[in-house]
């Protein structure tokens, strides 16, 4: 806390972002909760245990909510409603990586069907195989139990990435809450922030033509802020973007006066995010044969 505390206090706040991500149960959804933040200030990435030092949130919460600060997370969504919902912090001055890969991959722009598939951190890293080499990341050390001649990039992300995201696509998180965390777990949330650190790196120059990113990013993350959802429900979990996140569509829709309740996500929303006078909003009904991704 010290560190960041300092770092608050530079110059460099202005310029310079911290990284962000959470651990937990379910978070975001009924039942959840939060088990680990883990923080990534200049070169240094912390994990900080809420649930063995849950007074650390006290002293989270100015650091998270300073407007001037700005934080980098990719599909912060969850982290957000968590934040919010579970602990009263209201995240801001959010910079979302995933969005940036939207405008990346499509320029914004969705398909004839309405909707805009979203990607994993870790698939966009491990597909862009000059940023691990740049960020002089040492992915051997994550590589626990591989021969070294298997200490290649794509091992090392196989083994820290694959083994506890198959837990979450399980939905078996629970070990996330359990104490003590193991090397594994420990190793698996550190290497997302570097990942997400090299990812920032690699799409910095790519940000200043994009200048609704924090706007966006903000709209992004406090979808979930009123309450939260069903782990289960189709409509909520899904690896789609959500309709009228983007400006584009954002400043369209707020040009049309009507809006009605997506059968679907319930969010009030504008004729743009419908096929006609279908119930459901074009994210909704992509989520239908919803495949996560």
């Amino acid at each position: 806390m010290e560190h960041i505390a300092t770092f608050l206090s530079t110059n460099q706040v202005e310029n310079e972002p911290i990284f962000l991500d959470c651990e937990g149960l379910d978070l975001g959804c009924l039942g959840g909760e939060l088990g680990l933040i883990q923080l990534g200030v200049e070169n240094i990435v912390y994990l900080v245990d809420v649930i063995a030092y849950p007074e650390s949130l006290v002293s989270l919460k100015p650091i998270l909510e300073d407007p001037l600060l700005k934080k980098v997370v990719w599909d912060g969504r969850s982290d957000y409603s968590e934040l919010w919902n579970g602990h009263g912090i209201k995240l801001t001055s959010p910079v979302d990586l995933q969005l940036v890969r939207v405008y990346e991959k499509c320029r914004g722009v969705a398909g004839a069907d309405g909707y805009i598939m979203l990607e994993g951190m870790g698939k966009v890293f491990s597909s862009k195989a000059g940023i691990a080499r740049e960020s002089g990341i040492n992915q051997t050390r994550f590589a626990q139990g591989l021969p070294p001649p298997a200490c290649l990039p794509r091992a090392a992300n196989l083994l820290v990435q694959e083994t506890i995201k198959q837990k979450h696509l399980r939905n078996d998180t629970d070990f996330w809450i359990s104490r003590p965390l193991g090397t594994e777990e420990r190793d698996y949330a550190a290497f997302d922030i570097l990942q997400l650190r090299a990812l920032y790196k690699h799409y910095r120059l790519r940000l200043l033509g994009l200048p609704n990113i924090p706007a966006e990013s903000t709209r992004y993350l406090e979808i979930w802020k009123d309450g939260r959802k069903d782990r289960n429900a189709w409509y909520v979990h899904h690896g789609i973007l959500p309709q009228e996140i983007l400006h584009a569509q954002w400043t369209l829709g707020r040009s049309m006066a009507e809006t009605r309740e997506c059968g679907g996500c319930g969010r009030k929303l504008h004729q743009c995010s419908f096929r006609g006078r279908s119930k459901l909003c074009f994210t909704c009904t992509r989520a239908r044969s919803w495949r996560r991704y």
